[in-house]
């Protein structure tokens, strides 16, 4: 450990050179090729790490301000007080990363508490395998009480969405009357569902849909 330098902040640092792929810093070890000289390090001053167990570098835990990743000085501490063996995922929680300062969050955007009976938990395919993500169930419950009706071609409901310019207007574009009889609100599993439509005009789209489809039937020689 001779090219270790001890800074001001309590870390030793390992003066070879850090991997420019992850950052880290390298230790030949004879017999075993180059490994992370933070792992060596536990392992020569403190004892074996457990099997399936990473280093937490807890200097970088500590330090909120570390920008993280290749620009983390941590990486290239070996000072064996500040690394602790932890799960894979307790090193990911432990983490900067967005979802792990989401995981650490108690309260959700809107202020309510994430306690078992108030937490959702969804499972989420991502490139990394499944994982579950956290909902809020009384964010949930307030989103359900304020939008309209799911039934699919109801009559346009009192509070359609406020977020919607059309609502304003009481003739569609082509001058068909927003009436109850003649007005669809887009269920909300769609994209753009809770705005309005006239159906006159989706009649008159399927007509003109059906008629393109009958003159091209007429005209095709291979139907």
């Amino acid at each position: 450990m001779a090219k270790v330098v001890k800074d001001a902040s309590g870390c030793w640092m390992f003066g070879g050179a850090p991997n420019p792929v992850n950052g880290y810093c390298g230790i030949y070890v004879h017999g075993a090729g180059t490994r992370p000289a933070h792992r060596v390090a536990y392992e020569l001053l403190v004892g074996p790490i457990p099997v399936n167990m990473e280093i937490d570098h807890l200097c970088h835990t500590w330090d909120r301000n570390c920008p993280g990743g290749m620009d983390c000085s941590h990486r290239r501490c070996v000072n064996p007080e500040h690394l602790e063996p932890v799960s894979r995922m307790e090193n990911h929680r432990r983490s900067l990363s967005p979802a792990a300062i989401n995981e650490r969050k108690t309260h959700c955007d809107s202020g309510h508490e994430f306690t078992p009976s108030n937490t959702i938990l969804r499972k989420l395919q991502t490139p990394a395998g499944l994982r579950e993500r956290r909902a809020c169930r009384e964010c949930e419950r307030q989103w359900r009480t304020k939008r309209p009706p799911r039934r699919q071609g109801s009559a346009a409901p009192a509070e359609i969405r406020r977020s919607d310019p059309s609502e304003l207007k009481t003739h569609c574009k082509n001058g068909h009357e927003f009436t109850p009889e003649n007005t669809y609100v887009k269920p909300y599993w769609h994209g753009d569902g809770g705005f309005r439509q006239c159906r006159e005009c989706m009649r008159e789209q399927q007509r003109a849909y059906r008629e393109r489809r009958r003159v091209k039937k007429r005209t095709d020689p291979h139907p």
